[in-house]
């Protein structure tokens, strides 16, 4: 009997399956609790972009995922992500969007009018959307076209008025579906939209001689003899379980009338720069609430946070 029993474990290890769940669920909330509780958070969470098959771009990967995390504030961010054919702008959105687990994300590689009502009510509320290749086309069926994500972005919600017919004849009905959404898109077009662009983050990707040197070489590192695989499976696992555990928070930040204070205000562009900054110190704090206590059932942004919203933000806020 003894013999049978270790035979069976013998090949569930060689199959990779497993003999002991309570065992294994032991070993993945521990797995869970030293990332969520690692006070080096994002360079742990960088490590995965490599491994996902993101080379380089750190600071961009980062503030995608920052902004895909934003999903669950109140004033979720929404970002674009832009560079010439080839240098990786799909693979970018996708690599970080496959960190999130499924049921916080709508990939939509194409969208219609009528496709963003024929949901549930609260299809979209505080989800990631994410929608292919932007249009080159300048004109206005292009503009009216978008002026739903615009909406959905800005007012968090969507509303139409339709004509419905019952047994007592013809009635005008509104149809709402609710947000908020975190949302991400990305374009090789030179100009977008003055409405839609001041409503997202602009993230430019590398496209430089070097860069493509590194990716050409992380592409080779694959072919080695010695390579061993990644368990990919395995870290996606873990990064879905991290936001899964995530619970939304009112956030506060101590700091946020000195920034209104000190961050230019010459153009009227400013204010919804200033609610970006806010809710990206947001989402990082956010992300590091299993290291935090609430303070009148508050999460308390940090400076440190407010520090690593800088790096990510220079860049995109100056583009």
């Amino acid at each position: 009997m003894d013999r049978t029993s270790n035979s069976t474990k013998k090949k569930a290890r060689r199959k990779g399956l497993k003999t002991n769940p309570r065992e294994s669920s032991s070993s993945e909330k521990k797995r869970l609790e030293r990332l969520a509780k690692d006070p080096n958070l994002d360079q742990r969470i960088a490590e995965a972009f490599e491994q996902v098959g993101i080379t380089g771009e750190g600071n961009s990967a980062k503030l995608v995922y920052v902004v895909f995390t934003s999903r669950l504030l109140a004033n979720p961010a929404a970002v674009v992500v832009r560079g010439p054919s080839g240098v990786g702008k799909s693979q970018l959105l996708n690599g970080v969007a496959s960190l999130f687990p499924a049921g916080s994300k709508i990939e939509a590689m194409k969208l219609t009018q009528a496709s963003l009502f024929n949901v549930p009510d609260d299809y979209f509320r505080h989800k990631i959307l994410i929608t292919g290749e932007r249009k080159h086309a300048t004109d206005d069926v292009t503009r009216d076209q978008n002026a739903l994500i615009r909406q959905l972005i800005s007012e968090k919600r969507i509303s139409r008025m339709v004509s419905v017919q019952d047994e007592s004849g013809w009635l005008t009905k509104n149809i709402i579906r609710e947000g908020p959404i975190a949302y991400g898109e990305c374009t090789t077009a030179d100009s977008i939209f003055e409405e839609d662009l001041n409503r997202m983050l602009q993230v430019f990707l590398n496209d430089g001689e070097q860069q493509t040197r590194n990716v050409m070489r992380a592409t080779a590192r694959s072919y080695r003899p010695s390579h061993a695989k990644v368990d990919v499976s395995s870290i996606l696992e873990l990064h879905h379980a991290f936001q899964e555990s995530l619970q939304r928070h009112d956030i506060r930040i101590p700091f946020a009338e000195q920034l209104a204070d000190l961050l230019p205000a010459e153009k009227v562009e400013s204010r919804r720069i200033f609610q970006q900054v806010l809710t990206v110190v947001e989402a990082i704090a956010l992300l590091y609430q299993h290291q935090r206590g609430l303070q009148n059932d508050c999460l308390i942004a940090t400076l440190d946070d407010y520090a690593l919203a800088r790096q990510l933000l220079l860049k995109p806020i100056h583009a």
